[in-house]
């Protein structure tokens, strides 16, 4: 099933402020302008050329000095994975405003969701990990918020019990949907519009593969998911936000397998692989950060991704104490111009 998105442009005034600068041509007119100089504060600050990353692996505030307009990637904390011989979690759902216009002298408050733990207990017990946790963009003094939905946990040995979220988690039982991802009921709030544009990333969990009781089924991705695959959905590339200019703010030792992860397109999102039985072939995780089920060869880690918001691989059976893997946190990466470089 392909990612479900919205997009919409409407006006930005009630949530982050209009800032508009006045021509001072004859024509007289009040243009919103890119060339004005954007200054900022918060995170990690990254320039690369003309672009200014702020990086956010942890809650702080977005201190705007001089505003404008400016793109905001929001990726929620990744979905833990159940019991053994269970489903993958499903990846933090994303959330991608381009030509937002922040305002001056205004604190924005950035919370960055961790990823959902694990639940490490043995088939055919059934209980779940955990979804993971929203990460937000807010306005000071206003209710409305940018929200990208924590990843869902995948269900548990012989459940059906797999959460919605961002994106959903996978299940083990065959007739049953995977965890949904950015249904109506489930779908990221945006409120009022940023006076871009605005997407919403996120799938659906995949269902375990035939025959029943031999694999659990992969973890949604923000690019791909709603499947029957014991492999977890894959990322959403974002190609503004590449690895190898924002690899810098990410902390040691994660830096090098969130590097590989995200890779020089951007991919934010990965779905956790599901679990299998006896010599079965366990699940690899999503594009983009999600964990491998267990038995993968090689094995690389059944966590998913730290700052990708990847959802955590499953255990398989027989089960072995930490198999199952735990979310990733998510990130928030605000970017603009400084025409001073241009």
């Amino acid at each position: 099933m392909a990612p479900i998105r919205s997009s919409l442009s409407r006006s930005v005034s009630k949530l982050l402020g209009v800032f508009k600068v006045t021509d001072l041509s004859l024509r007289g007119n009040v243009q919103t302008s890119r060339s004005t100089r954007f200054d900022a504060s918060g995170g990690t600050k990254i320039t690369s050329g003309s672009d200014v990353y702020h990086v956010f692996t942890s809650d702080s505030p977005f201190v705007v000095t001089i505003g404008g307009q400016a793109d905001i990637l929001l990726v929620a904390g990744g979905g833990g994975s159940s019991t053994s011989l269970a489903s993958g979690g499903g990846a933090g759902g994303a959330v991608h405003v381009t030509d937002a216009t922040l305002s001056n002298g205004v604190i924005y408050d950035v919370v960055v969701g961790a990823g959902g733990a694990e639940r490490n207990t043995p088939a055919p017990n059934s209980g779940t990990g955990n979804s993971g946790s929203n990460s937000t963009f807010t306005h000071p003094g206003d209710s409305t918020v940018l929200t990208a939905l924590g990843g869902g946990y995948g269900a548990s040995y012989n459940q059906s019990n797999a959460a919605n979220g961002g994106c959903g988690g996978g299940k083990e039982i065959s007739e049953d949907p995977g965890g949904l991802g950015q249904q109506p009921s489930q779908s990221q709030p945006f409120h009022t519009s940023h006076g871009g544009t605005l997407n919403q990333y996120g799938s659906n969990g995949n269902l375990a593969t035939s025959p029943s009781g031999n694999f659990g089924g992969g973890g949604g991705g923000t690019g791909g998911g709603g499947g029957t695959s014991v492999t977890g959905g894959n990322a959403q590339p974002f190609s503004d936000f590449p690895a190898p200019v924002l690899a810098p703010a990410i902390p040691s030792p994660t830096r090098t397998r969130w590097t590989s992860e995200v890779g020089p397109t951007g991919l934010f999102g990965g779905g956790g692989g599901g679990g299998a039985r006896d010599s079965h072939t366990a699940g690899k995780g999503g594009t983009g950060g999600g964990g491998d089920g267990y038995n993968v060869s090689p094995q690389e880690s059944s966590d998913g991704a730290e700052y990708t918001g990847g959802g955590g691989g499953s255990g398989s059976y027989p089960y072995g104490s930490g198999e199952n893997g735990a979310g990733g946190k998510g990130i928030v990466i605000i970017k603009y111009v400084d025409p001073s470089h241009v």
